[in-house]
């Protein structure tokens, strides 16, 4: 079926156009003949919010190193540009092929909140994607979660066909080696689910049957085909992990206009109120010395003027002033 598009006229209409255009310096476009594997990473909040997201764009960038990979990217649009599509009935597409949705072997949406929520189903009614995984067909993509919401999903287990548990570099390649695998199999879609769901740290909600006691709480499963519990993928070490050193420079400006760089993952704090302290344990650092290389090719390759040292508490990473001063230099 052929869908009408937004054109860069009507485009002008709404506010900061500029972030539904693609082409940034830093994205990536593949020759479509190439391509075996097509995935879009999901941001369930506005352009300016996900292209500040640090963990998206070091995803963007391992799953794009795989020449027969093609990763790209969508975005919850802005009330006018939202009213604009649904009163052209133009489906939303991805920034960098102009792909319909639909036509992903998978859409992946980093929950990074629980505000965010409202951000699935639009992004999900906007791309002709049925809302509950029951009712999707055959073709659909797998509609996959990650990041800390994946911990406890169960609420919002009727829209996701997986969640990704634990962390995404660890996880996410075997994920798709595997689907490519049952892709290249012709297995049928419930098939793919179940040989997904023998990967450490992938939840298929529709494997398993929950309950919900009187106060609301979510029981662990008590009827289930896969292994519980989840156990969540662990990054050993940041030393070498991938990490974008040409990551992509938006179109407008982002929330958090800077260059930034992940010096360490996790906290040996604990602070008991700390959600993020328990989930991104234990603590790895990145060396001083790639840190670095890291800064001298991201800041020639964006050209930014500042940068941010990413993690839970800087302050604790072991070598943060002889870090600082080469960084000042």
């Amino acid at each position: 079926m052929t869908y009408p598009q937004i054109d860069q006229n009507e485009l002008l209409q709404v506010s900061r156009p500029a972030q539904y255009l693609g082409g940034e310096l830093g994205s990536v476009v593949k020759d479509e003949r190439s391509v075996e594997l097509r995935m879009c990473l999901a941001f369930p909040d506005t352009y300016e919010v996900g292209m500040s997201h640090t963990g998206y764009q070091i995803l963007y960038d391992l799953l794009n190193r795989t020449p027969s990979w093609w990763a790209e990217r969508v975005y919850v649009p802005l009330p006018d540009m939202e009213k604009l599509l649904r009163e052209r009935g133009a489906p939303l597409r991805s920034l960098e092929s102009k792909r319909l949705l639909e036509e992903f072997d998978w859409v992946g949406f980093s929950l990074q909140y629980e505000l965010c929520m409202s951000g699935i189903l639009t992004i999900l009614d906007l791309g002709r994607i049925p809302f509950l995984q029951r009712d999707r067909e055959e073709q659909s993509p797998l509609i996959i979660g990650g990041g800390p919401v994946a911990y406890h999903p169960e609420p919002f287990a009727d829209f996701f066909d997986a969640f990704l548990v634990g962390d995404g570099e660890e996880l996410v390649l075997e994920f798709n080696e595997q689907l490519l695998e049952a892709k290249r199999r012709g297995l049928p879609r419930e098939e793919r689910l179940a040989l997904l769901s023998e990967i450490t740290g992938v939840y298929v909600p529709s494997l398993s049957k929950t309950a919900v006691t009187g106060t609301g709480r979510f029981e662990v499963p008590f009827e289930s085909s896969q292994k519980f519990p989840i156990e969540r993928r662990v990054l050993a070490t940041l030393e070498e992990a991938p990490f974008p050193e040409a990551p992509i420079l938006p179109n407008i400006q982002a929330v958090h206009d800077r260059l930034s760089v992940e010096v360490m993952r996790g906290c040996v704090r604990g602070c008991r109120f700390c959600q993020a302290g328990y989930l991104y344990r234990p603590q790895r650092e990145r060396s001083p010395e790639q840190i670095r290389k890291i800064v001298e090719k991201s800041l020639r390759g964006t050209g930014h003027e500042e940068i941010s040292l990413l993690s839970l508490s800087t302050a604790d990473y072991c070598s943060i002033l002889p870090l600082l001063s080469v960084l000042k230099e």
